[in-house]
């Protein structure tokens, strides 16, 4: 005799944000010469949401040179430079290198 079992209802009793402060919040960026670190404000976000949120946050860095865009369909985020600028994101390595903490 075989016994099945199924679960028909579940309930998490912790919720995680998709940014989290001191974990996921912060990027570093190298443009024009300049590293800079942001955070982006911890909560939810949709792919639109959290493009509106990336882009706030690099133009306060470097005034109104990027524009940030989702893509639906593909589910990925673009992020442009208008003019000719050099602008990197930068790794956990490339920071470290730079003087910048990474620890979570």
């Amino acid at each position: 005799m075989i016994n099945v079992f199924y679960i028909e209802n579940f309930t998490c009793s912790h919720a995680w944000y998709s940014v989290e402060e001191n974990f996921n919040d912060a990027f570093h960026v190298y443009c024009d010469g300049e590293y800079y670190t942001s955070h982006i404000t911890p909560g939810n976000y949709t792919g639109e949401t959290f493009a509106v949120a990336i882009q706030s946050e690099l133009n306060k860095m470097v005034a109104n040179i990027f524009i940030v865009s989702y893509n639906t369909s593909q589910n990925n985020i673009k992020i442009a430079v208008v003019g000719s600028h050099t602008f990197k994101i930068l790794t956990d390595d490339d920071a470290k290198a730079n003087g910048y903490s990474t620890t979570k």
